[in-house]
């Protein structure tokens, strides 16, 4: 039996990467109510929305970031590093205080690799595994995940069918429909071209996922595209809430494949997930 500040650790990254899965039992929220905007007002929103779709942004992020979850009862924080490049490909390094790996999970957007330095375990298999879903939203596809991390949209799958005014805000949403019939609703500020919040509901309106961005966090002294500073996310079937804080962009260089795939330690038990 572990003693000490390690079996604090295990415990509490234990319950972070046991829970950290977006998609899992939670509570349903409503749609957000908005009102009807006028015609010349509405095409300008499109016409800036449009604008905002069609920038040439990085492919690529290497990011220190911060990742917490937050229920009623119990909650955990961790650091970690967290590289994602277009079209599917990601790893994520969870680390204790002193730098030193607690997990790594990779993926080319085919599969997954992933090692548990604290059990001293490996896992393979494909992203369609329910291990995966541990960690990626059932509703967000691989190639989507870069975009919805970075604020944006993923190109050529929502389509736009309305421009609505937010009675709580004074930004328009922008309502969306995707293939399968789920509902799309994004706050967009047009004046500094970004997406603000980013709302999935079923054909029953229960909020799958309700993700807010806010701030802004740029390499330094690079221009482009900036990332959102944290993500807030939560839905009808996450366990409370869950943040993650890019605390620093470190590149938007494009990284080299290695980067992507993973060996693990020869004398670690691998799961084959199916």
């Amino acid at each position: 039996m572990k003693h000490g500040p390690m079996a604090s650790m295990s415990r509490r990254c234990g319950a972070l990467f046991l829970v950290c899965g977006f998609l899992l039992a939670g509570c349903a929220g409503r749609l957000p109510s908005t009102a009807p905007v006028a015609g010349n007002a509405k095409a300008l929103v499109l016409s800036r929305f449009q604008d905002f779709l069609d920038r040439e942004c990085a492919r690529s992020v290497d990011a220190d970031v911060t990742l917490s979850w937050q229920a009623l009862w119990s909650g955990a924080t961790v650091r970690g590093m967290l590289q994602v490049q277009k079209p599917a490909m990601l790893r994520y390094t969870a680390v204790d205080p002193l730098g030193r790996p607690l997990f790594i999970i990779v993926s080319d957007g085919a599969t997954f690799t992933a090692v548990d330095t604290i059990k001293g375990e490996g896992y393979t298999g494909p992203v369609s595994a329910p291990f995966w879903r541990k960690y990626i939203p059932e509703g967000i596809s691989p190639k989507e995940l870069f975009f919805w991390l970075s604020g944006g949209l993923p190109p050529g799958e929502l389509r736009v069918d309305d421009v609505r005014l937010g009675k709580s805000s004074p930004w328009p949403w922008i309502i969306l429909t995707a293939p399968g019939g789920l509902h799309h609703q994004v706050l967009f500020d047009p004046a500094a071209g970004r997406i603000l919040r980013h709302v999935v509901a079923d054909r029953e309106q229960a909020i799958l996922l309700d993700v807010t961005y806010s701030g802004a966090v740029r390499p330094k002294g690079e221009p482009g595209c900036p990332w959102p500073e944290e993500l807030e996310i939560k839905g009808a079937a996450i366990p409370g809430t869950i943040r993650i804080r890019f605390d620093r962009i470190l590149s938007e260089a494009v990284l080299p494949s290695a980067t992507f795939h993973l060996a693990l330690p020869v004398h670690y038990p691998v799961h084959k997930i199916k």
